[in-house]
Order: C-alpha cells, then structure tokens, then sequence
C-alpha cells in the first residue's frame, strides 16, 4: 500500500504512452484498434489515477485483476485464439 502512487501512476502513463505509440503508428491503425481500445484505455487511466487516492486495499486487488484478466482477454481476441 505504501507504494501506490508510482504503481498506479506509473500504469496511468504507460496506457497513455501506448495510445501515443499507436497514434504514431497511424491514424488508420489507430481506427483499427476500435472504439474499445480507446474506451477502455480512457477507463484505465481514469481508475489508475484515481487509484493511488483511494484507501480501499479491495479496490486496488479488484482493479488490478480486473485490468489482468480484461487485458488477457483482449489478446486471446485480438490473436484470434478463442476462435
């Protein structure tokens, strides 16, 4: 709990570093990720900065599951393994 801040923070950029990489990369890339990489990429980063302000030791195992399991699950799809 007493390193919060940089975690959460630091999680916060990296999702903002990744939507500049794919900015980068091309507005036609960027279109191709769909409306769900940017939805759910503003969510992280509002939940992550909001993270390191909140006590709740449940909030912080919940987000951070969440986020594991949400971002697994964005693979399996985007590699076309659920089939």
């Amino acid at each position: 709990m007493s390193r919060r801040k940089w975690f959460f923070g630091v999680m916060a950029f990296v999702l903002l570093l990744d939507v500049a990489d794919t900015w980068l990369k091309g507005m036609p890339y960027l279109r191709a990720q769909g409306p769900e990489y940017l939805g759910k990429t503003a969510l992280g980063v509002v939940l992550f900065a909001m993270a390191p302000f909140v006590e709740s030791q449940r909030f912080h195992l919940t987000l951070v599951w969440a986020s594991l399991v949400y971002q697994a699950w964005w693979i399996l799809r985007l590699y076309d393994v659920l089939g």
